[in-house]
């Protein structure tokens, strides 16, 4: 009995385990996935890395080129200060120079005033014309006339000299129209005190006709001005041109200066250049 029994026991001990093995399969096989798993993962990591350095280097050059893109911008801006700085310097000389040159304008118009007023040294004569052609009596005989009329025969020992012209000269201040009609005097006197005198006689006694002081019968105005310079003629008849055409009423000669006014009670406005017939708005 005791032999049977060793025997079965030892037949048992030496057959094969079918539970264990198909376990150990199992886990083995558990293990190959897990592995497969972790490969896979690790597979993905190295991917998400490489798109993270990728993405690093993107970054790192996109930063590089934004700096230089700041540098450029930065340059920009400092020469943009810098011609800012130029331009306000500029603006300043500018602003200088107008000052300057409105101070030199003015003090170019008082030359021009000054020298309209003094050319040709003729501030002591005045030109009759409306005469006729030829003279019916001598140019002295016409001009002692002349004062006679104006009830100033005191003033003949003032005159210096008389001369005919056959045309009124550049320098008449009357009108084109009839100071080229005929003939003109030019009378010389002593000052330009006893000129202004025989005008304001002149102005007192208002129209005189040809036959008043010719001895004819002609009824045809005669017309006494200071004479003028050639420039100072031109600069007249422009004035009364724009006077004219702006509606201003009087145009009038009082020292060799040029005076307007719009209308009675408006202020006197002297034209001494081209550049003043500016103020007659």
């Amino acid at each position: 009995m005791a032999s049977l029994t060793d025997s079965r026991t030892q037949s048992t001990s030496s057959a094969p385990l079918p539970a264990t093995d198909e376990l150990l399969l199992s886990l083995i096989e558990q293990m190959k996935q897990s592995d497969s798993k972790i490969s896979a993962f690790i597979d993905n990591q190295q991917r998400i890395n490489d798109d993270i350095t990728r993405s690093d280097l993107r970054i790192s050059a996109f930063i590089e080129s934004q700096q230089r893109t700041n540098d450029v911008i930065n340059s920009k801006l400092d020469q943009i200060n810098s011609l800012s700085e130029t331009v306000a310097s500029n603006t300043q000389r500018i602003s200088s120079l107008e000052l300057e040159n409105a101070a030199l304008k003015r003090e170019l118009q008082d030359l021009k005033a000054t020298h309209l007023g003094r050319q040709d040294c003729n501030d002591n004569e005045i030109i009759v014309s409306g005469l006729p052609e030829p003279l019916s009596v001598g140019p002295s005989v016409a001009a002692l006339n002349m004062l006679a009329v104006l009830d100033a025969s005191s003033i003949s020992p003032h005159v210096l000299n008389v001369r005919a012209v056959r045309k009124s000269p550049p320098g008449s201040s009357s009108s084109q129209t009839n100071a080229a009609t005929g003939n003109s005097l030019i009378i010389t006197v002593t000052s330009s005190t006893v000129r202004d005198l025989i005008i304001s006689k002149k102005r007192t006694k208002g129209t005189i006709r040809q036959g008043e002081i010719c001895g004819n019968d002609s009824k045809s105005f005669v017309y006494i001005n200071e004479m003028l310079s050639k420039d100072s003629y031109e600069l007249l008849q422009q004035t009364k041109r724009v006077a004219k055409e702006r509606s201003y009423r009087y145009v009038w000669v009082k020292g060799g200066r040029i005076h307007v006014r719009h209308s009675d009670g408006k202020p006197v406005i002297r034209i001494d250049s081209h550049a003043d017939l500016d103020k007659l708005v």
